[in-house]
C-alpha cells in the first residue's frame, strides 16, 4: 500500500479574533481566542489522512509541550514512526484573523529546526510532501532520499523563500498560491488567465507539474500536456488560516490513492472552499466537514 509521507513542522496555535487588524505600534483587543495544534506539516497530514491515505509524518517536538501534537496527529489517524523529540521547544504561531477573513501569522520555528536525518522506507508509489517552515537543507536532504527509492515529492513553496534551482529539480509537484508563484517567477500573477500564462515559464525551471492557488477565484493545473483552470467555489468565508494546507493535503492524498492530478486538484478544492466557512485550523476545519 502507498504512503503519504509529511516533512513539515509541528506549532502551537493560538488564534485571536478581532474587528480589525492592528497597525503599527498599535494595541488592540481580541473579540475571542483559542489555542490547537497546527502548523503546516501537521495541518498538511491530518488533512491527507482525512481522505482515507496511509499518512506519516516526519517532524520534531520539543520536550515541553509536544503532548498536545502528539494527541491531534492520533485523533487524525496520523503515523508517528518518524516524530522525534528536540531539546528545542515545540514550535509555535501567533494568528490574528479579522472579520473579513484576513489573517496576520508569526511564527516561531523551535523543534521545527531541529530535524535530524532517518532512514524513511520510501518506495515507488508512495509520495513525500514539504514545506518551508523548516530548514532547505533538511528538505533537500530527504527529496534525495525520496527520488533514490522512486517516491514522488511535493512541495508546498510556503512560506515563500528564495529557493536553489538544485531543489527545483528535486520537486516532482509543485503547489503555490498566487503570491508565492510571483515571487518564484518575477511576474504578477492575480487571477486565473495570468496564472495559464505562467506555466510556460514554470516549465522553463524544470517543473512539469504544478498547481496555483488562487484563493476565491479557484485554482489552475499545469502538466506536461495540459493547463486548466478550476474556477472558485463561492463560500462566505469566515476563516482562511487553514485552506491552503487543507487543499495541498488532500490534493497529495488523492494522488496517493490513484487520482489523477485534475481530479485530485478539484477535490482539494471543493474541500479547501468548505474549510474557510469554519472558524480555526485545519484540523478543527476537516473535522467540522466531516461531521456535517
Amino acid at each position: 500500500m502507498a504512503n503519504v509521507y509529511v516533512l513539515g513542522s509541528l506549532n502551537m496555535d493560538t488564534t485571536y479574533y478581532v474587528d480589525r487588524l492592528p497597525g503599527e505600534g498599535e494595541t488592540i483587543t481580541s473579540v475571542s481566542s483559542q489555542s490547537a495544534a497546527g502548523g503546516k506539516g501537521l495541518n498538511q497530514s491530518a488533512a491527507a489522512a482525512w481522505t482515507g491515505a496511509a499518512t506519516e509524518i516526519i517532524g520534531a517536538v520539543g520536550k515541553d509541550g509536544g503532548q498536545a501534537m502528539i494527541d491531534a496527529l492520533q485523533r487524525q489517524h496520523v503515523g508517528m514512526r518518524y516524530l522525534q523529540r528536540s531539546d528545542l521547544p515545540t514550535g509555535s504561531a501567533v494568528i490574528l484573523v479579522d472579520r473579513q477573513a484576513k489573517n496576520l501569522i508569526v511564527v516561531n520555528g523551535g523543534a521545527n529546526r531541529d530535524v535530524q536525518r532517518q532512514e524513511i522506507p520510501f518506495a515507488p508509489g508512495d509520495w513525500l510532501m514539504a514545506q518551508l517552515e523548516m530548514p532547505v537543507e533538511t528538505v533537500m536532504e530527504y527529496f534525495r532520499q525520496a527520488r533514490d527509492h522512486g517516491a514522488k515529492t511535493v512541495l508546498n513553496l510556503s512560506p515563500y523563500q528564495p529557493v536553489p534551482e538544485a531543489l527545483l529539480t528535486l520537486v516532482d509537484l509543485l503547489i503555490v498560491n498566487e503570491h508565492e508563484a510571483s515571487e518564484l517567477l518575477g511576474c504578477r500573477i492575480g487571477c486565473r488567465a495570468e496564472a495559464s500564462r505562467a506555466a510556460g515559464l514554470l516549465r522553463e525551471k524544470g517543473i512539469r507539474s504544478a498547481v496555483i492557488t488562487l484563493g476565491g477565484d479557484g485554482a489552475v493545473v499545469i502538466d506536461d500536456q495540459q493547463t486548466e483552470e478550476l474556477e472558485g467555489v463561492p463560500v462566505q468565508a469566515v476563516d482562511t488560516q487553514g485552506a491552503g494546507d487543507a487543499f495541498a493535503g488532500v490534493m497529495v492524498g488523492r494522488r496517493c490513492l490513484g487520482m489523477s492530478l485534475a481530479e485530485s486538484a478539484r477535490t482539494a478544492n471543493q474541500v479547501a472552499a468548505r474549510c474557510v466557512t469554519v472558524a480555526g485550523s485545519t484540523i478543527i476545519s476537516l473535522n467540522a466537514i466531516r461531521e456535517g
